[in-house]
């Protein structure tokens, strides 16, 4: 969190507590289901790998169902 903060960068963090603090300090944050997104609208990799990556994601349990649903709505629609 100090190099994002000293750096003014974005600070990829999955855990809780973590976001909520990094948050509170005013840091652009993402989990690795928004990097898998921004991917994609990047051209990085094309749509079947990104809802590759998010179904393993779902299914080892680092994403819920709820965010996965929404996110391979916005990948199907292009609408993020």
């Amino acid at each position: 969190m100090s190099l994002a903060l000293e750096q003014d960068l974005p600070l990829l963090i999955e855990e809780t507590e973590g976001r909520r603090v990094a948050q509170e300090l005013g840091l652009h944050i993402s989990g690795i289901a928004g990097q898998i997104l921004r991917a994609f609208r990047e051209d990085f990799i094309d749509k079947s790998f990104a809802q590759r990556l998010l179904r393993e994601l779902l299914e080892a349990g680092r994403i819920n169902k709820k965010i996965y649903d929404s996110l391979d709505e916005a990948l199907q629609t292009n609408s993020f």
